[in-house]
C-alpha cells in the first residue's frame, strides 16, 4: 500500500532482478514495461483521489496473480 497527497510529485524508481514485469495503474495512467536490470523511472501527480489498484500486466511466472497493490490518493 503506498499513501499519497493529492497533486503530490513522486517519482517511483522501479527494477527487476528476475524477468521482465509490467507495472500498471489502469486509473491513473500508469502502464511501464519493467526490464530484468534496468531501472524504469515512472513520475505521478494524482489529480483525483481514491483507491488504486496495481498489478504486474505482464505474464512473469509462477506468484504473477500475486503481484498486487494499492495506491491510495486523499
Amino acid at each position: 500500500e503506498i499513501r499519497l497527497k493529492l497533486n503530490e510529485k513522486v517519482r517511483f524508481r522501479i527494477t527487476s532482478e528476475d524477468a521482465t514485469h509490467g507495472f500498471t495503474v489502469p486509473d491513473l495512467g500508469i502502464d511501464e514495461v519493467i526490464q530484468p536490470g534496468e531501472e524504469t523511472i515512472i513520475n505521478l501527480q494524482a489529480s483525483k483521489s481514491g483507491t488504486f489498484s496495481t498489478s504486474c500486466s505482464i505474464a512473469c511466472g509462477t506468484g504473477h496473480s500475486d503481484m498486487r497493490g494499492t495506491i491510495i490518493v486523499e
